[in-house]
């Protein structure tokens, strides 16, 4: 698997999870000019997957592996 979810974040550009257990693992940005930024995530194999933004302006994003929800702050 690869990219699972997108959603438009806070800053306006597109945010994605990266579900790949092994080569994914992240949370991908990609602007509207098109350039393209990872964060890996420090719980491994943690497979995020659905994401959006939350109206604390942060993502939030479920752990398909650990069963957690995480947040992110841009």
């Amino acid at each position: 698997g690869g990219a699972a979810g997108i959603t438009t974040g806070p800053d306006r550009a597109l945010w994605f999870t990266e579900v790949d257990p092994v080569y994914g693992n992240k949370i991908g940005r990609v602007t509207t000019s098109g350039a393209f930024t990872e964060y890996p995530l420090p719980a491994a194999r943690s497979q995020p997957y659905f994401i959006t933004t939350g109206p604390d302006r942060a993502l939030w994003f479920t752990e398909y592996q650990s069963g957690n929800i995480g947040r992110f702050s841009p």
